[in-house]
């Protein structure tokens, strides 16, 4: 009789151990080597962040001779390292015990933990080595052919590097694969329509490939690739423009290749996220919506997108704003009532803002002697860079640039992209939020019209 109680309480036993086996928390601990910091600070990598991965930011306190050591609740995903300029990437999990000994330019991983880092440092050091190679600046001046081999050849070159690292944690293993399939779809559908920008006689080839023809559109790990749904926005924007339909209504359309609802419900926010201020049926659009999304957050989002959009309809007065100008002087909007005034939002980052200041300043030559202001608001931006920039072009106009109201300013204008031009009118009501581009050839006639009135 005395067995049973004796059984139960080994099984209470390896019950508990296997409990243990796998804490809810990872340890971080190491040393730094040649820096003196108090703390490192560790966070979500926004750009490899998993889907619905919480944005977590933590301080890690270092010791006077440089060791640390943290005990972290985190969610499996990825993170990024920083001590002093140094930026070191993570994949952390419950379990980990990870060891790292950073210095500069340089870290070591050991532990559980070490293999699946250790893959991510190959994996930037791959991506490095590569460099401007991943990007239209450079793929769109290659031959068709030529850009296909070289299209193949990195993703070929990502795939085996993973390959090399099957052991790693198996969520890592296929979101770093589909990484790899991503980002070449992403270089299909930006070579075709960046192309013609450098060769304007170029046409696609009869064979030239679909983006997505290697990807199941359906598969909802690709939500863990957060370039995903902006490829998808993109993609099936000019697909909506070639059907002359705006790209929501062809979210709603049966021959949709998206079924998954979740994967849908993405892709109709990245829409509404970069393109909601374009919508000629703005109205029709926030009432589909609504209906559809599922998730409150975005409902909560659009909602307050429409009404700002709402808020600069023609005819409206145009969000008021106090901001300095990159010698420091206060620029206000009600002080430029009695002009015309055109914005620009623009950042150094931003190769069409640049593109368009040749004709800017030909614009502003122009129209020199009239009543009519320019300003061109600096946003995402340093201003070591903004003035480079502007002294390059000799860019000419009322240059903004305040950090602490370029927040509120772009939420006021709903400003999701550069280059972007907003036209008031001389008692400050909004004529067109989404007005013409200095190169546009129109735009010059509707500056003297408007003059007139």
């Amino acid at each position: 009789m005395r067995l049973l109680p004796i059984f139960i309480l080994f099984l209470l036993i390896v019950s508990c151990s296997a409990e243990k086996s796998t804490p809810e928390y990872v340890v971080i601990f190491g040393e730094l080597d040649g820096f003196q910091a108090d703390s490192l600070n560790i966070k979500t990598d926004a750009r490899f962040r998993y889907y619905e991965q919480e944005e977590v930011m933590r301080s890690i306190p270092a010791k006077a001779k440089g060791s640390f050591r943290d005990t972290l609740f985190l969610e499996e995903g990825h993170y990024l390292l920083q001590v002093a300029n140094e930026k070191i990437s993570l994949f952390l999990k419950s379990g980990y015990n990870l060891q790292l000994q950073i210095s500069e330019g340089n870290v070591s991983f050991q532990g559980p933990g070490g293999r699946e880092n250790n893959y991510l440092k190959s994996r930037d050091s791959l991506i490095s080595e590569v460099g401007g190679k991943n990007y239209y600046q450079y793929f769109s001046h290659l031959p068709e052919d030529d850009f296909l081999e070289l299209a193949e050849s990195l993703e070929k070159q990502r795939l085996d590097l993973i390959e090399r690292h099957r052991e790693i944690a198996p969520k890592l293993f296929r979101s770093e694969s589909i990484w790899a399939r991503v980002e070449k779809a992403h270089k299909i559908h930006n070579y075709s329509f960046t192309r013609v920008t450098v060769d304007t006689t170029y046409q696609a080839s009869s064979t030239y490939p679909e983006p997505f023809s290697h990807l199941d559109l359906n598969d909802e790990d690709l939500l863990n690739v957060s370039l995903f749904p902006i490829l998808m926005f993109s993609e099936f924007w000019q697909t909506a423009q070639e059907q002359k339909i705006e790209v929501w209504e062809y979210v709603f359309m049966e021959e949709f290749p998206v079924t998954n609802p979740i994967i849908k419900e993405e892709v109709l926010f990245a829409i509404a996220k970069f393109a909601m201020h374009r919508f000629e049926k703005l109205d029709d659009f926030y009432a589909a919506s609504h209906k559809f999304f599922q998730k409150k957050q975005y409902k909560e989002e659009v909602t307050q997108k429409y009404l700002d959009l709402k808020d600069l309809s023609p005819g409206k007065p145009a969000p008021t704003f106090s901001m300095h100008t990159m010698e420091g002087e206060i620029i206000t909007l009600e002080e430029l009532q009695g002009n015309l005034v055109y914005l620009d939002f623009w950042s150094t980052s931003c190769r069409p803002c640049i593109e368009e200041m040749p004709e800017f300043n030909e614009l502003q030559e122009a129209f020199k002697d009239e009543q009519i202001r320019f300003l061109s608001i600096g946003i995402r931006s340093k201003k070591e860079g903004l003035a480079r920039i502007i002294k390059a072009h000799q860019f000419r106009g009322i240059h903004l640039y305040d950090p602490e109201q370029e927040e509120a300013i772009v939420k006021k204008y709903s400003v999701t992209g550069v280059p972007r031009y907003v036209l008031i009118d001389k008692e400050g009501r909004v004529i067109e939020h989404m007005a013409k581009r200095p190169s546009h050839p129109e735009l010059a006639g509707q500056l003297t019209q408007l003059l007139k009135e």
